[in-house]
């Protein structure tokens, strides 16, 4: 490599990704290194102009705090610290340098050039490639991503004919992108491309399997299967291409970070086809593998493509695929992209879709009452891909799409747009039942697919035990089939907005105070009561106006001008405690055993601007374990007698109704039995990961095997629980069968 470059060595920060960021942003090349490389080792890389010691809070490893070698103070080159005050360098910063510090560190002291772009990117990697590769031939797996496709044009570049693209069509494309890839590739690049059209064998594969995993698995296991076959085909290949990029690698881990995931891309190919592997991009952070797309000439829209899982429309086609629907998702798919692209929002919105359940309705169409499928919208934002934001299309040109997919795409008779922000009543459906979302679909609704008569609860388990058992939400009774839902969870009685006579409001909801004096009068009158209440307070923005509520809170001009609505959230806030107060006092005065269960169920729809004031960072620089702390809801339980006390409790909410019947004296199921074991080993299962019985957070590729195990055995409980209780499995769930 020609370009000068600025070597980052690694002492437990968690933002070498960000400072390599904005070295390369500045021109100068920069690459992350471990701590304890050698001055040998640094000598052999090319064009080393200075050193940046990054420290952090990973810096003790197996109770040992880790230092750099001595001789790397001795090479002669400029050396900074950051966040590491053991260094010997005369310049030490305590936190992260901004810009203007970096540009005098980069330009003044290390005299480095700032030549690090996409030309001289591709010329270097061209001339390694050909070094590398010499005469032999490469294979690669070309499936029309943004990555596989960039390195495609890239080591066409290099190898020309030498390289053999392989593009597998599985069947489960969006509408024209495998033309798209021979398009391009055969027509224009001129490559040397195996074309295999899979669908049949796909799609016989896959006939009759509803459910999200093994439909992933099949898809998975079948491309490995053709690409081999096609790969024995082939004479003379002695390496094989991969899109491998820099964030793969970091992500891999370091002797200072744990692995975030094991990296690979055609994995599960047989040891007997051995390749060496070509890897072009492994330097490059995925904007500058875009910006490396755009310099080699491949078309905006590949290179600019949405993100699209491997499975393809598989995985929109909900339920058992069906050659009607897969159609359906593929047209209607295609229509929302076209009419994003037109109105600007392809550049503006994350990521949008479609998706077809496998259910039909009944509707009008051309003046006649038809049975046909739906068809569902679903444009969302994020930062982090924890949370999503429903983008707020305009009207007009949410009609427009609708009307050409009711018109132009065979079969549908309605469409809808998806605008939950998360899936709602996620939380209340996991306390309740102990089930988790991680096993269902994305975007779906529980109280709306899966909650049936007879589904295990713990309000049926109170009910058992001969508690009144009451449902209260105080809102309208249509929302998210609460009414089917309530009473299939074995409630007695549900109670509504219109339950509470003369109630006190704050803004445009029932307060918390009205809601808990209903609980007070409610639980007078019975013997023993299980009380289940969702609070509508603090629910939706925060700029519906001041009605009953005290406008005293006054936060810093840098807030403020974040998010103006924060004031009224906070505000909300103290009228939940005080309200909380009273209840927590309440109970403490009555005779009877009272156990209170309280916890959050989702974050205030602030602004992202304002939680970036106020962490001080922007949010995709936050660690995992910030981001964790960021989405962790409070909760406690108290009761009125003597309990365990416990402090500083890490739970997800899918164990919280099990906790609370053990706490209650409740007899457990063999369920709940089975879910406090596994509690022990994974406390927290979040959409992202698991947070283990010793704290660490892990990915789930990165869990032991008995973790594994018990996460096997939770998603068999899960099925036969949520989707077919048979006979055998129901003492699991209603008596006390324990798993031994």
């Amino acid at each position: 490599m020609k370009q000068d470059m600025i070597v980052i060595l690694d002492l437990g920060s968690t933002q070498n990704t960000v400072i390599a960021r904005m070295i390369r942003d500045l021109g100068v090349y920069s690459e992350i290194h471990p701590h304890d490389i050698t001055g040998q080792e640094l000598k052999a890389l090319p064009n080393v102009k200075g050193i940046i010691l990054n420290g952090g809070e990973n810096r003790v490893v197996d109770g040992q705090a880790v230092e750099v070698r001595p001789e790397i103070y001795q090479l002669g080159l400029p050396v900074i610290s950051v966040d590491y005050p053991q260094s010997r360098c005369a310049v030490k910063y305590q936190e992260l340098p901004d810009q203007e510090i970096l540009k005098t560190f980069l330009f003044e002291e290390c005299k480095a050039e700032a030549n690090w772009n996409m030309k001289n990117f591709i010329a270097d990697q061209v001339e390694l490639v050909r070094r590398q590769v010499g005469d032999k031939k490469v294979l690669l797996a070309l499936s029309g991503g943004v990555d596989s496709s960039v390195v495609a044009a890239l080591l066409i570049r290099a190898v020309g004919q030498q390289l053999v693209c392989v593009h597998v069509n599985h069947g489960l494309m969006r509408k024209n992108e495998s033309e798209s890839v021979v398009k391009v590739f055969r027509d224009e690049l001129h490559a040397n491309l195996v074309y295999v059209d899979a669908s049949e064998r796909f799609l016989g594969k896959l006939a009759g399997v509803s459910d999200p995993e093994q439909k992933r698995k099949i898809i998975g296991g079948e491309f490995i299967r053709v690409f081999e076959e096609e790969a024995r085909k082939l004479e003379g290949i002695d390496f094989l291409g991969q899109g491998t990029i820099y964030p793969d690698i970091i992500e891999s881990g370091t002797k200072t970070a744990k692995m975030v995931k094991s990296h690979h891309n055609v994995g599960g190919l047989p040891e007997d086809l051995k390749f060496a592997l070509v890897e072009p991009l492994k330097q490059l952070f995925k904007d500058e593998v875009r910006a490396c797309g755009v310099e080699l000439g491949l078309p905006h829209d590949m290179v600019y493509r949405q993100p699209f899982p491997g499975p393809g429309l598989g995985v929109r086609c909900l339920g058992a695929i069906t050659r009607d629907r897969l159609e359906a998702v593929r047209e209607s798919d295609a229509i929302l992209r076209e009419e994003f692209a037109k109105a600007g929002l392809d550049k503006k919105v994350w990521q949008y879709f479609t998706v077809v359940p496998d259910f039909k309705s009944v509707g009008m169409k051309n003046n006649a009452r038809v049975f046909e499928y739906m068809v569902i919208l679903r444009a969302i934002n994020t930062v982090d891909a924890m949370t999503a934001s429903v983008e707020k299309v305009d009207w007009e040109v949410l009609e427009k799409i609708t009307n050409r997919i009711l018109a132009e795409v065979p079969g549908v008779n309605r469409v809808c747009y998806d605008m939950s922000p998360k899936p709602p009543a996620t939380i209340e459906f996991e306390y309740l039942t102990g089930f988790t979302s991680l096993f269902q679909p994305p975007h779906t609704v529980a109280y709306q697919l899966y909650v049936e008569e007879g589904m295990p609860s713990l309000s049926a388990l109170a009910g058992s035990q001969g508690y009144n058992t009451t449902a209260f939400h105080p809102y309208k009774s249509s929302g998210w089939n609460r009414v089917l839902a309530y009473q299939y969870l074995e409630f007695d009685r549900q109670m509504y907005e219109e339950d509470v006579p003369n109630p006190y409001m704050i803004r445009n909801y029932i307060s918390d105070k009205s809601d808990y004096e209903m609980i007070y009068q409610t639980t007078q009158a019975e013997d023993s009561s299980f009380f289940f209440n969702v609070t509508m307070q603090n629910h939706s923005g925060y700029a519906q106006g001041w009605r009953n509520l005290d406008r005293s809170i006054q936060l810093p001009d840098h807030l403020k001008t974040a998010d103006r609505t924060a004031e009224q959230f906070l505000a909300l806030m103290r009228e939940s405690d005080q309200a909380l107060e009273e209840l927590i006092s309440y109970y403490s005065q009555c005779d009877e055993p009272t156990l209170v269960v309280f916890f959050g169920d989702h974050q205030p729809p602030l602004n992202n601007a304002f939680y970036e004031a106020l962490y001080g960072k922007k949010l995709s620089e936050r660690t995992t374990q910030e981001v964790l702390q960021q989405y962790a809801v409070p909760f406690f339980l108290w009761a009125n007698y003597d309990i365990e006390e416990r402090q500083d409790v890490v739970i997800s909410p899918n164990y919280l109704g099990a906790l609370t019947a053990q706490t209650a004296g409740l007899p457990l199921t063999g369920y709940m039995e089975f879910l406090l074991q596994m509690y022990e080993v994974l406390p927290a299962i979040t959409p992202v990961g698991f947070v283990t019985g010793d704290g660490q957070f892990l990915s789930k590729s990165e869990l032991s095997e008995e973790q594994k195990e018990w996460l096997w055995n939770y998603e068999v409980l899960n099925y036969c629980g949520m989707v077919d209780l048979f006979d055998e499995a129901r003492p699991m769930f209603f008596a006390q069968e324990s798993l031994s």
